[in-house]
Formats: C-alpha cells, structure tokens, sequence
C-alpha cells in the first residue's frame, strides 16, 4: 500500500509543497483542476525538478485530472503522458464526455462526487463524499484502486483525519480488495502530518 497527499499543503507551486512531504510519502497528489495558460506554465517549469526529486527520493505521482471540462481533461492527460514523470494513477471526476478517455487508458480511475457516482473497473473512493452525499455501492468498492482520507465532521470535510473517521475507513477498506494508494487528502501541511502521525499510530 502506498501513501501519498496532495500538492497543495501550502500556498505556492507543485515543486514547493512537493519538496516538503518527498522524504514522507511514496506520492504526491498533482492537483490539476483547471489546465488553463498558468497552470499549463507552472507545470512545464517545474516538471525537470519534479524528476529530479522523483529520481532522488524514489517519489511517484498521482495527477488530479481538471474538473471544468473534458478539454482540459484530455489536455491535461496527455501532457502529463508525454512527460517523463512516474505517474502511478489518474483520477478523473464522473464529468461529462469522460467516457470515451476511460476506454484509451487503463491508469485513469472515476472518483465519487457528493452529487454523481460512476461505476467504472477503476474507481477512487474519497469518504468524505461518501458520508456527506451520495452512498457508493459494493462493485464500485471492489474496482476502488485508490483511496482519498480525510476527516469528516459535521457537514465538512477535508479535515485533519479523526479517530472516528479512521475507525469507519478500516471497515471501508475492507470491502476494497484492489485498493493500492491511500492519499491523505487534506490541503494544510499540519494537517497533513496530523493525519499521517495518526495513521501510523493505529496500523
């Protein structure tokens, strides 16, 4: 099982909050939710570092495809296809269009929203969509590849993982026999490390 969070621990670029967890985790999340002129220049910038620190730390990466539309969807994965990056996996919202890039490419996975559920053979499963709006079923927990944790109280999530959260995704876990990555998603780097304490803490 690899661990992973996300690049957006604090504000900057992906090669700044990359540098600060390369020594923790196994990957690092790419949040890419829009692939417009900035990002697109950012990431072009930035991706020999990105390598370099992959090669030097033995790093990998996940990528956040864009959630606007399936344009930059495409876009954004065939940039990061053409790259020399080690991309362990794709996830891509239930967005409109997606199903015709889900049959070109075995590394993009569907993640539930709190509103849309996609079954596909490839699924992500963020809890804190799943308690908060719509309930996912028993097939897709048996495609789910990777794994979004977080804390969940009240009506937010996104938090700094708690006992009583962690306790329920164990139980989760167990109805996901394919499940490879679990990535604290969480966008604050005490959080993070918060989160990641208290995990190792129950293994």
């Amino acid at each position: 099982m690899k661990i992973g969070t996300t690049s957006w621990l604090i504000p900057g670029g992906y090669l700044e909050n990359v540098k600060l967890v390369a020594e923790i985790v196994d990957f690092v999340e790419l949040l890419v939710f829009s692939f417009d002129k900035e990002t697109r220049h950012m990431l072009k910038n930035e991706l020999p570092e990105l390598y370099k620190i992959s090669k030097k730390y033995g790093l990998e990466y996940t990528v956040h495809l864009p959630t606007d539309c399936i344009n930059n969807v495409e876009e954004a994965f065939n940039f990061f296809e053409e790259s020399n990056l080690p991309i362990l996996n794709y996830v891509a919202h239930p967005i409109d269009c997606i199903e015709p890039l889900l049959k070109k490419s075995d590394k993009i996975s569907v993640e539930n929203l709190k509103k849309d559920i996609l079954i596909h053979d490839r699924t992500v499963f963020d809890i804190g969509h799943h308690i908060l709006g719509m309930k996912v079923t028993k097939e897709f927990f048996e495609n789910t590849v990777e794994f979004h944790l977080m804390g969940v109280k009240g009506d937010q999530d996104h938090l700094k993982l708690d006992k009583e959260t962690l306790l329920l995704s164990k139980e989760y876990m167990k109805l996901m026999p394919n499940l490879k990555y679990i990535c604290f998603e969480v966008f604050d780097l005490n959080d993070f490390l918060d989160s990641y304490n208290l995990w190792r803490e129950n293994l």
